[in-house]
């Protein structure tokens, strides 16, 4: 009998056993359950070309330090399905004055929501960018943990409407002749 100490297992995706030998002798354990760790940083959907003013969501999941998918918060205790989570954005207002949102409330600022967690992801709600002249990104934020999306573009809608503007010039009769 001996006692081994030191052995460390990162990937919770697998259940590794371990095997001995001295001289012809070899014994092999159990397989070994590898849980994820704490959660460490949150990852994005790929996320990608946007039209302004038009809703989009993306998935984000919690991982550990391994990169294992993690269901739980930063003390060791699971997540419930109500955890509280901060949106932010780069993004600014659109020319017009419309502001980027998450599912209506204003992003600029950060929005606090509760999400559930308890699977170690889920969908966000509807996130809107307005600003078709920046390539902003999008970052969570849970206990100090964050996640950011890759730059993300955001083309142009379709035109909606034009207006035409005229100002008041005065126009003498020789000048109207002329025009025709």
């Amino acid at each position: 009998s001996f006692t081994t100490s030191n052995i460390i297992l990162y990937d919770s995706g697998e259940t590794p056993t371990l095997t001995i030998t001295h001289n012809t002798k070899t014994g092999t354990s159990n397989s070994i359950t590898v849980n994820a760790a704490n959660l460490d940083h949150f990852t994005w959907s790929a996320i990608g070309t946007q039209v302004a003013g038009t809703a989009f969501t993306a998935t984000i999941t919690a991982y550990d330090l391994y990169n294992n998918v993690t269901t739980k918060d930063t003390d060791g205790s699971a997540f419930t399905a109500t955890e509280s989570v901060t949106f932010t954005t780069t993004a600014t207002a659109a020319p017009s004055g419309t502001v980027p949102t998450y599912n209506g409330d204003d992003l600029t600022d950060g929005t606090t929501v509760n999400v559930n967690l308890t699977t170690g992801s889920f969908t966000t709600s509807n996130i809107i960018l307005y600003d078709a002249g920046e390539t902003p990104t999008l970052t969570i934020t849970h206990n100090t943990k964050t996640g950011v999306t890759g730059a993300i573009t955001v083309n142009a809608a379709t035109i909606s409407k034009i207006v035409f503007t005229t100002s008041a010039q005065s126009i003498t009769q020789n000048e109207v002749s002329a025009i025709m």
